[in-house]
Formats: structure tokens, sequence, C-alpha cells
């Protein structure tokens, strides 16, 4: 069975906020008309998480290593780091600053001193690293049966059982997760929905119906400091409220 909690908060958060990009220059994606997660896509675009180019989203394109880091730093604003890692790209590239700042909490599984940014990444990466981002935790089995569990990798294999376990990706109709083939650009914003019921990173009164393992983003730069709680309401259900300096 499914259960929910009602939110209704009121939320102040300190200037230095970073807004989204206004509707009207993301909105008109010309290749997404009809697309599966066009509704997604439009959603992510217009809070400025994820973007596209010449008018384009390109939602079937396989994301990169560095695309990933980019998105997943708008969303969670995770302190700047001031420190370079990596011996394969310096300060001026475009993902330098998400790249570290995702590195800093493990997100990536590295080996060696290379990122390796251009390089696309698999469903079984970008399960790893966005349960890392998000705070998932490793778990033993997933509770639902995932046919090729066997193919998936050691070091991603709990990661990917936890984001099965809440519902936050999930297998083909073969019920295979094809753990070696690359993500898209559309999967990842399906991710993102399934994981985030709303980003708050403006002042107002929010108030909403959200199922279970749902996030509720609030977020500033305001603050290097971060509180994360994850917490059972009623018995029933997770959540947990990403706090970047909000004053809350």
């Amino acid at each position: 069975m499914k259960h929910c909690i009602t939110l209704f908060l009121t939320v102040f958060i300190l200037a230095g906020s970073a807004l989204a990009a206004s509707a009207a220059d993301v909105a008109n994606f010309s290749d997404i008309k009809g697309h599966w997660a066009e509704t997604s896509i439009t959603k992510w675009a217009e809070r400025g998480v994820i973007q596209g180019s010449n008018g384009k989203f390109r939602p079937n394109d396989n994301v990169t290593r560095a695309e990933l880091a980019v998105i997943l730093n708008r969303l969670l604003k995770y302190p700047d780091q001031t420190e370079n890692t990596f011996s394969d790209f310096d300060e001026k590239a475009w993902y330098w600053q998400a790249v570290n700042n995702l590195s800093a909490v493990g997100a990536f599984y590295i080996t060696g001193s290379s990122f390796n940014g251009n390089e696309t990444i698999t469903r079984q990466e970008a399960a790893h690293i966005i349960a890392i981002s998000f705070g998932i935790h490793s778990h033993k089995t997933s509770g639902k049966t995932i046919k090729d569990a066997k193919q998936v990798d050691t070091w991603a294999i709990g990661y990917v059982n936890g984001m099965f376990t809440y519902g936050y990706v999930k297998g083909d109709p073969d019920g295979n997760f094809r753990p070696h083939s690359m993500i898209t650009r559309a999967e990842i914003t399906s991710i993102l929905d399934n994981m985030a019921a709303v980003m708050i990173d403006k002042p107002g009164t929010y108030s909403g119906y959200y199922t279970d393992n749902t996030a509720i983003l609030i977020t500033s730069r305001m603050s290097r400091s971060k509180t994360t709680s994850r917490k059972k309401a009623q018995g029933c259900m997770y959540f947990f409220l990403l706090l970047w300096g909000t004053g809350l």
C-alpha cells in the first residue's frame, strides 16, 4: 500500500539563492513534444536543473560523466570545493566545479587520477552516483526481482538495490536492469522525477501531497553547511529535507 504525507510550509531563504531559468527560455525544445519524458524534461528545465542547446534537448542522447555531475550539482547545490583532485582537466573545464563538488562526497567510483568526463555513463554508474548524492544507503537486496542482477558489478549492486527498493529506478518490461547499457538524458530526468517531489529555491508558501520516498529539496547556496534529515513519519513513509543554509 502506498502512503503519503501532506506538506504545508512557509520558507524564507536568505539572499543569494540560485534562481531557476525562466520558463520562456526552456519550454520550447523542438525535439521533446510527444516524448515519453516530455513532462519531466519541461519540469526540470524550468527549474534550471537540465539544459539543452540550440533549441533542442536531445532526450535520447547518452549522458556523459561530466553532464551528470553538473545536473546533480545544480539540483543539490553542494558546497563549492576549491581544489581539483583530477589530472585530466583544470579549472577552465565547464564541469570543473560540479565534478569536484560531487567527488568530495564520494559520488563517483574512481580508479586512478583521471575523471574521463566525456565518457558516457552506464545505468549502474548512474544509479551508484545518484544514490550516493541523495544519501541512499547500499542495500543487500532490492526487494524486487532484477533478472540480470548478476550482471551488476559488485561496487554498484548495493546502490542499484537501494534505488530499486524505493522505486527510483525500474527494470525494462522483461524485468532486466541492463546495468551496462548507457543511460539517456530522458532517463535521468525520469529518475529525478521519481526522487524529488518539489524543489524549493525561493521564498514562498508551499503545500502538496507527496507519495512514499519522494524528496523535498530546499536549497540555497548562502551557507556552506549541510543538514540532511531522513526520518520515518507515522511509521510508514520515508522522506528527507536537504537544507543548505535556508535559515530554517
